[in-house]
């Protein structure tokens, strides 16, 4: 199974990222989660698994910083969502902390384009966030992450990007906007940034 996830992750993103990885099984077409980082930049450490998400440490080479990112894919159902937001999931002694992926929730009604709202499930996520002390990073050029594809869609915006203040202070100059999307219901997303303490090397999620 290991030498497969590697050839997979060889075919997707490169050689130099196959040994540095990872991965949530997805579970028939649903819930697959991959961490890979560059070798000759990153180490990947102390990963942790989880039913919706996959969690470790990223190590800079260039300086030895390190930081804790966490993939998640959230379920689909209210009841599954309230376990989603009440899985445990290690915080990282040093602060600096980000979390990405597709939640499946929203935790605003402006995160949605109709009145159908389920209030209960938002003000959950929402003090999950609060709890965490979490940032949301904005999102240009779009509002809106996913379409059902429907003639009168729904649109809503379940993928985002979260981050603690160690983290942001680490990472200050970060610029998340959206690719086209051709084969998804989903709008891709990229998160860009430069580091002045490692010689402007850019990183890219």
């Amino acid at each position: 199974m290991q030498n497969l996830d590697q050839g997979v992750v060889r075919r997707t993103v490169g050689a130099k990222f196959a040994n540095t990885f990872a991965v949530l099984p997805a579970t028939q077409t649903r819930g697959g989660l991959l961490i890979a980082v560059n070798e000759d930049y990153f180490q990947l450490s102390d990963q942790h698994l989880s039913t919706h998400a996959v969690t470790a440490t990223v190590t800079m080479r260039a300086d030895g910083t390190k930081w804790q990112i966490t993939v998640v894919y959230g379920p689909q159902g209210d009841a599954e969502n309230l376990q989603f937001l009440q899985e445990p999931i290690p915080c990282p002694a040093h602060g600096r902390w980000f979390i990405l992926g597709d939640f499946n929730l929203i935790y605003q009604a402006e995160d949605k384009n109709n009145s159908s709202l389920n209030r209960r499930l938002m003000a959950s996520f929402k003090a999950v966030i609060d709890d965490l002390n979490l940032k949301e990073i904005g999102l240009n050029g779009r509002h809106f992450t996913w379409s059902n594809e429907q003639d009168n869609p729904t649109l809503t915006r379940i993928d985002r990007f979260f981050c603690t203040p160690d983290w942001e202070l680490t990472f200050p100059t970060c610029f998340l906007h959206s690719l086209p999307s051709l084969m998804s219901d989903h709008t891709p997303l990229l998160l860009q940034g430069e580091l002045e303490h490692c010689h402007n090397r850019t990183f890219r999620f």
